[in-house]
């Protein structure tokens, strides 16, 4: 019996040991298992927040403030963070709920987003749209802009800008007639023309900036442009160099009579100088702008019903339009191209032409069309000048 329990003891003994060696074999593996990524036991997962997307309050315009709220969190989140975008990139420092749009914002898609935090809960991104952003209101006139100079042919005139609400703002500048803009009149400064003469003369400055309405101004009219002051005047001979300095000349007749001129061989009346053909360089203009080349090599000219002559450097600046009647010099008064007009209804006929001088025979190219018609003339700059009688206003097509 004795040996009978020794061997139970042992055996009992035996058994505890290699239970033990089993569980030290499982612990292992257990721990072999969680080092190679294995897990004990499944991971708890985390909770969603219930809520809907953002919704954006403000007036949606440069300079406004728009403010971007979630109504719905549940649970309520512990941190909340906001980030506002433009075409997609983060705006720099747009990191609050509300933002005071800018004029980068204008023509762009603006999109807010919001982000709720909390530990146990996934983290809820939501965005939304604002919308397009409408231009600012345009700048506000402070001082109205001023006319500087006195309009007199030949003089030029300088537009003030004003004064406005706003800093940074491009300008640009238009020029009237009596209330009609001027063709080409486009920079702060303009020259007055014979066209001026007897008329009232204004400037429009209008202002820009990006992301804000257009904004403009007048300014006040001025007296009646004056003539030119005169270079000379008077009927009968002259001698160049003392009585007429060397130059291109232009008068406007009274259309009471006839403006007669030319170039003189000596000073003797009615001595005009010959071309080629034994023809006299003398014109006679009864109505329009007249022209008178003088060289320095002539020694006399004579003039008689033609009023006052001023220098063309008087005569404003170059134009894309023919004006009407007279002669008209190329490169000071209008600029070289291709021009047309429809002849008026009332018209005897379009009698035009391009000239290599100021005289009459002096041609280079010349037309006709009757009335109604179509009418095309080609100047070039080695041209010195159009005539146009019984056409209408011309204009440069290319």
């Amino acid at each position: 019996m004795a040996a009978s329990n020794g061997s139970l003891v042992k055996n009992t003994l035996h058994a505890r040991i290699a239970g033990l060696a089993l569980a030290s074999l499982l612990a292992a593996a257990l721990v072999l298992a969680v080092g190679l990524g294995g897990s004990a036991a499944p991971a708890t997962a985390e909770s969603a927040f219930v809520t809907k997307s953002p919704t954006v309050s403000g007036t949606r315009q440069v300079g406004k403030t728009l403010t971007v709220t979630v109504a719905t969190w549940s649970p309520r989140p512990t941190t909340t963070n906001y980030r506002w975008y433009r075409d997609g990139q983060p705006i720099d420092g747009a990191t609050h709920a509300s933002y005071t749009l800018t004029s980068r914002d204008y023509g762009t898609t603006v999109v807010a987003k919001v982000a709720g935090h909390r530990t146990g809960y996934a983290t809820a991104a939501r965005g939304t749209i604002v919308g397009a952003i409408a231009k600012a209101p345009g700048a506000v006139l402070t001082s109205r802009p001023i006319v500087e100079g006195i309009a007199r042919a030949g003089v030029t005139l300088t537009l003030t800008k004003g004064s406005w609400s706003l800093s940074n703002l491009s300008y640009a500048y238009s020029w009237f007639r009596n209330g009609v803009a001027i063709h080409g009149a486009t920079t702060q400064h303009y020259k007055v023309g014979s066209l001026d003469i007897g008329q009232r003369l204004s400037g429009h400055v209008t202002v820009q900036k990006t992301g804000y309405a257009a904004s403009a101004a007048a300014s006040a009219e001025t007296a009646p442009g004056a003539r030119a002051l005169v270079a000379f005047s008077g009927d009968g001979v002259k001698k160049v160099g003392r009585d007429v300095a060397p130059g291109v000349y232009y008068t406007y007749p009274d259309q009471t009579g006839i403006c007669d001129y030319g170039r003189l061989r000596s000073a003797t009346p009615g001595d005009f100088v010959n071309d080629g053909d034994g023809l006299p360089f003398d014109t006679s203009v009864l109505n329009g702008q007249a022209l008178m080349n003088v060289r320095a090599k002539d020694t006399y000219i004579e003039t008689t019903g033609c009023g006052q002559w001023h220098r063309i450097s008087s005569a404003g600046p170059a134009r894309s339009i023919i004006p009407g009647e007279g002669m008209w010099k190329v490169g000071t008064q209008i600029t070289p191209g291709t021009y047309q007009v429809t002849v008026p209804s009332n018209s005897y006929g379009c009698d035009f032409g391009t000239l290599h001088d100021s005289e009459w025979n002096e041609i280079n190219h010349e037309g006709f069309k009757h009335r109604g018609f179509i009418a095309t003339l080609t100047v070039k700059s080695t041209d010195f000048a159009v005539k146009s009688y019984g056409c209408g206003t011309w204009t440069r097509i290319k």
